[in-house]
């Protein structure tokens, strides 16, 4: 199985380590030190599920969405390669960006969770050539350690573009 999707629950308010039920959520900014929006979801891979916050200063949710539908449908179009972002700052000003890089193998996809570090990029951050920055896959890190990965089906992947363009 295969999914990512923002919750669609009754949110949290993050007021330092307080979490109160209420309407949108909002997290504590490290710049300004002040409350910012985020959106709570869910990527499922397999049996295994993983939750993530989404700042939302610079996407929206719908903003986060299309970009995954795109970077899905490219996969499944042949990509070899590709990532979902799950916290997306401002390139130009930010230090680095979550995401869950995505690596195609014949009918199987490895999927790992990763920071990109946008001082260490040769060129600007595109989102619209995602692929062209995500690193060759790795199973085992610089220091010897093996590289947490989880592996879904295209057929999965393929099962939730679609029940989501009938949503």
């Amino acid at each position: 199985m295969f999914s990512i999707r923002f919750r669609k629950l009754a949110s949290d308010f993050r007021h330092g380590d307080a979490v109160v039920p209420v309407g949108p959520s909002w997290s504590r900014s490290s710049k300004s030190h002040s409350l910012a929006p985020i959106a709570s979801g869910d990527i499922v891979l397999g049996a295994f599920k993983e939750s993530f916050e989404s700042p939302l200063l610079y996407w929206q949710e719908m903003e986060y969405e299309r970009h995954w539908a795109t970077a899905l449908s490219q996969l499944l179009s042949g990509d070899s390669k590709t990532a979902l972002v799950t916290a997306m700052y401002d390139p130009k000003t930010a230090t680095f960006l979550r995401w869950w890089t995505m690596y195609r193998e014949g009918q199987s996809v490895f999927v790992q969770n990763q920071l990109l570090f946008l001082d260490q990029l040769s060129r600007p951050f595109e989102v619209t050539a995602i692929g062209e920055f995500v690193k060759p896959r790795n199973t085992v890190s610089e220091d010897g350690v093996k590289i947490s990965e989880w592996n879904v089906s295209l057929d999965e992947i393929g099962a939730f573009c679609r029940d989501e363009k009938k949503k």
